[in-house]
């Protein structure tokens, strides 16, 4: 389109207009845990999120874990307690707001496997 000698895009055509744009969303947002639901004590274990749908630029958001380990953007590494069960959150949020979360529990077991960091 030309406009005040110029040409322009649609993009720009809506920033003139004052619309709004946001990209489709392809699929609903979902987050999932991958990583060891059953692990040995006193070994240090990784999990990741993994965030598929939704509309891209997610955020992360992690909780619960173990003796605050610490939590990067979109993994969680922390050695294992010496027993029981602890639970690992994560909240994905997409660029539309939409949120989805996850929770995957793991159990402190002396016949597991060990963890791969």
């Amino acid at each position: 389109m030309h406009f005040l000698g110029k040409w322009i895009t649609a993009a720009a055509i809506l920033v003139l207009t004052g619309a709004t744009y946001a990209p489709p969303a392809t699929e609903t947002l979902s987050v999932t845990i991958s990583g060891a639901g059953k692990v040995r004590a006193n070994v240090p274990c990784t999990w990741q999120a993994n965030v598929t749908g939704g509309t891209g630029n997610y955020t992360l958001a992690w909780s619960g874990g173990i003796n605050g380990a610490p939590f990067s953007y979109d993994q969680y590494a922390a050695t294992t307690p010496a027993s029981g069960i602890f639970y690992i959150t994560v909240t994905a949020t997409d660029l539309n707001g939409e949120t989805d979360t996850a929770t995957k529990p793991v159990m402190i077991s002396a016949t597991a496997g060990p963890c791969l960091v």
